[in-house]
């Protein structure tokens, strides 16, 4: 929904959640991205599981994108 261009008052209103919410998961995405890109290149095939663990309510630390986040 983001990238299709909807503000956080949209998607929150849309999912039931706090604008405030969408904006730390919004955030998260973004910072992780250049992350993501470079697993997308380098190893596909683990791609998927990665964003299911940034997106999950998983410790992200047990990701690998966290590592190089902080």
């Amino acid at each position: 929904m983001a990238s299709e261009g909807f503000l956080n008052q949209d998607i929150s209103a849309k999912l039931g959640m706090h604008h405030n919410s969408v904006a730390t998961w919004r955030t998260r995405f973004l910072d992780a991205l250049p992350l993501l890109r470079d697993l997308e290149a380098i190893a596909p095939d683990k791609l998927n599981d990665e964003i299911r663990c940034l997106f999950s309510d998983k410790h992200r630390s047990q990701c690998s994108t966290s590592s190089s986040l902080s």
